[in-house]
């Protein structure tokens, strides 16, 4: 299920821009949005005052159930928290499976498009 929000964020240069801002997107559900992805569009900040522009400001869960992909896509600015974000992750899993009884297989972690885009 594709899990998205509208919130405002405030741009470097003061402005405060509203952003939709995906938790989940589910290409198989919502097949138009791996072009969104393909085209590297979601969750980015770009500012109609300044025309400040950042890419991936809020990771995400990237779902293709055809292909059984999940994959977690943090920003690059994040991969220094590599090692946290990853036993989160085994977390999760491990709390997933017992609360549904059902063996669960970890989502692959990359970090920005460029990683996410080799993947799919």
């Amino acid at each position: 299920m594709t899990q998205v929000k509208t919130q405002t964020i405030k741009c470097p240069c003061g402005n405060d821009v509203e952003v939709s801002l995906y938790s989940s997107v589910n290409v198989t559900l919502e097949p138009e949005l791996k072009e969104k992805v393909m085209s590297k569009k979601i969750n980015n900040l770009e500012c109609p005052k300044c025309g400040n522009k950042n890419e991936l400001i809020h990771q995400f869960l990237y779902n293709d159930m055809d292909n059984k992909k999940k994959i977690w896509c943090y920003p690059n600015n994040q991969k220094e928290n590599k090692e946290k974000i990853d036993a989160m992750l085994d977390e999760a899993v491990i709390q997933l499976e017992k609360a549904t009884g059902q063996k669960h297989i970890k989502p692959i972690l990359v970090f920005g498009y460029d990683e996410l885009l080799k993947l799919i």
